[in-house]
């Protein structure tokens, strides 16, 4: 199933909302997926998936294409 710009557009604003929480008030270790994480890792695993989001967003969008006829 494919998603929407609006919903990658949301689930980016939620990760740098938890990320705000995050730096604000740190706690010393966090669990992602089963697993222990120091709160510097989980930090940066967070900034990982805005980063890719962000990626989906800019490719999600128009496209615009210049081409010459010959």
């Amino acid at each position: 199933m494919a998603l929407s710009e609006a919903s990658i557009v949301t689930q980016r604003d939620s990760l740098v909302a938890l990320i705000a929480s995050v730096v604000t008030a740190p706690k010393p270790t966090y669990t992602v997926e089963g697993r222990t994480v120091q709160w510097t890792q989980y930090l940066a695993e967070l900034r990982n998936q805005v980063t890719l989001l962000n990626q989906l967003i800019d490719i999600s969008g128009p496209v615009e294409i210049h081409s010459e006829a010959y």
